[in-house]
């Protein structure tokens, strides 16, 4: 197993992780077949998709209007902390299911 740290600024951050995998599978010399990508946390989410402006802009407007950064979340009022549009739109990007994605040389 290969562990990547990806610097994030914060909110609404979008990064295409895709050279930063395909380098950690030439270190390991990995042959063709299949990665698992995994992203730790709960306030974040890990997407397969097309890496273009567009499409990021779109997953944004999305995301914005399931749960809506100027909305106060019952998890700020119980906690202090307020991110629950966050966590809400990690739930919904999926960041705890495992991607596969298919490594080719």
């Amino acid at each position: 197993m290969r562990e990547l740290e990806i610097p994030s600024s914060g909110l609404n951050t979008a990064i295409d992780v895709t050279d930063d995998v395909a380098a950690a599978l030439g270190e390991l010399d990995a042959a063709p077949g299949l990665v698992g990508v995994y992203a730790h946390g709960s306030s974040l989410g890990l997407v397969l998709m097309r890496f273009e402006p567009g499409t990021v802009q779109d997953l944004l407007a999305a995301l914005e209007k399931v749960a809506p950064l100027t909305t106060r979340y019952a998890h700020e009022l119980t906690t202090g902390d307020p991110n629950g549009a966050a966590h809400i739109r990690s739930r919904e990007t999926c960041s705890r299911t495992p991607k596969t994605v298919i490594a080719e040389p």
